[in-house]
């Protein structure tokens, strides 16, 4: 439900004059009520879950960063043993052919 006011009623406002309350009250409504906060115990909750979610998080980018540069020694010890085989080829091929 809508609250409408006059331009008397917000030149109160503006001026101190009177309050959003009061206009309200004069009128005849009623403001809704915010809802009642959430008991303590399940905002820690809360907290306690996105403490731990950003723990696996993080850990979770840490093994990335060990598992990337573990691919990296990889791919460089395949690379060395891959020229290591072509020199080997290439030593046997010289060999064969004399």
């Amino acid at each position: 439900m809508a609250i409408i006011m006059s331009e008397n009623d917000k030149l109160r406002i503006k001026n101190g004059e009177a309050t959003y309350n009061d206009i309200i009250k004069e009128q005849g409504q009623t403001p809704k009520t915010p809802p009642p906060p959430p008991p303590k115990s399940e905002i820690e909750k809360v907290k306690e879950e996105l403490r731990e979610a950003n723990r696996l998080y993080r850990e979770s980018i840490e093994k990335n960063r060990e598992l990337r540069d573990e691919v990296a020694k990889s791919v460089e010890t395949k690379r060395k043993y891959r020229d290591l085989i072509d020199e080997l080829r290439i030593k046997k091929k010289n060999l064969l052919s004399k």
